[in-house]
């Protein structure tokens, strides 16, 4: 069990996940910016749609959605999600 937990997480870290940044401009205006989940920080904002694949460990600040947390939990149906879930 555990060699298979390695083997996953290996396998995680190898696959290229986007994410969709929330950044603003000097106008204060949102700008979404896709990137690597890999260049994601404490504290970015990222925009998940419903049915999309959760990029990196999150909270959900505002909204609800059905997400993919298959990448973090390997759980291939997505989750209803609400407002402070993790």
């Amino acid at each position: 069990m555990q060699s298979t937990q390695r083997a996953l997480k290996v396998l995680v870290k190898s696959q290229k996940v986007m994410a969709n940044m929330i950044a603003f401009d000097d106008k204060h205006e949102e700008v979404i910016l896709p990137l690597e989940n890999t260049q994601l920080k404490v504290g970015d904002l990222v925009l998940i749609r419903s049915g999309e694949q959760v990029p990196i460990d999150s909270k959900i600040l505002w909204g609800e959605a059905h997400v993919n947390e298959a990448i973090l939990t390997g759980e291939s149906i997505p989750i209803h999600k609400f407002q402070k879930d993790p």
